[in-house]
């Protein structure tokens, strides 16, 4: 069974201190990264993108966590910056700088002509992939990478007598990231996989072989009173909902099968 799992809507960072770092294969024209355990932290994880989607790859064995991003959801909602007194509060600021009373020019300034709120909206993540490798407790031979000429993180490891490779990168003309899973031996994949998010979020199969994710921001203030008016740290806080994500998952698998409830999908 050689399933291929496709997600169309997911910052990338460099992960940490590779373990060692050597010439990539004869395909590839620049040096892979490689790791002997998966990612413990976000930090570690392994980026990959096509300047809209990303994933981090954390590597796990059996649990494989793919966390995904995608350059539009952002916290919060359309919204006008603009606070309505300002252009009265502009003439006294102008006539204070005249008179060098600056310390109440700049407070007045702040109160009156700064942007409500202070900070901006923040980017958020869109949710995580999840694939569960049954009976991959104890694997053997690890070995994780980034191939930095090719853009494909690679895991690979063994369970008995049967290596098992891990592919993911993101396709750019077909804006979706693609996951292979491939094993070479006598053993079998047989894995459930499924979205979530730190968003509210619902599931939804779509049969034969699919399964949509969709859920929508949601802020934390009690009051609409206050929404142009608090910030956390740097962002600006919001009431109810606002943007809203759709995350769209996909199974192919040659020589297997792929069975979809309102879970996810058992390949």
């Amino acid at each position: 069974t050689r399933p291929i799992l496709t997600s169309t809507a997911w910052a990338l960072v460099p992960a940490g201190g590779p373990v060692e770092s050597k010439p990539a294969k004869a395909e590839s024209r620049g040096p892979v990264l490689s790791y002997r355990q998966p990612a413990k932290d976000w930090v570690e994880a392994l980026p990959i993108g096509n300047g809209s989607l990303g994933a981090m790859v954390f590597g796990g064995v059996p649990e494989e966590r793919i966390q995904l991003n995608e350059d539009t959801f952002w916290s919060g909602g359309p919204y006008d910056p603009v606070d309505p007194e300002a252009l009265a509060a502009l003439p006294v600021v102008r006539q204070l700088l005249w008179e060098g009373r600056y310390r109440e020019a700049q407070d007045l300034a702040d109160e009156k002509l700064m942007g409500r709120p202070r900070h901006l909206q923040a980017y958020q993540p869109l949710g995580d992939l999840r694939l569960t490798m049954v009976g991959h407790d104890r694997p053997t031979e690890y070995r994780r990478e980034l191939d930095l000429d090719r853009a494909v993180v690679r895991i690979r490891y063994r369970i008995g007598r049967t290596t098992f490779t891990r592919e993911v990168f993101a396709s750019a003309p077909d804006q979706s990231i693609v996951v292979r899973l491939t094993p070479e031996g006598p053993a079998k994949l047989h894995f459930p996989a499924t979205l979530d998010s730190r968003q509210p979020f619902g599931l939804r199969p779509l049969p034969p072989n699919g399964l949509l994710m969709t859920g929508r921001w949601r802020g934390d203030l009690s009051s609409a009173d206050e929404q142009l008016k608090l910030s956390h740290g740097l962002q600006a806080r919001w009431y109810g909902d606002a943007l809203a994500l759709a995350v769209r998952m996909e199974a192919s698998a040659r020589g297997g099968r792929v069975r979809v409830d309102d879970k996810g999908l058992r390949v």
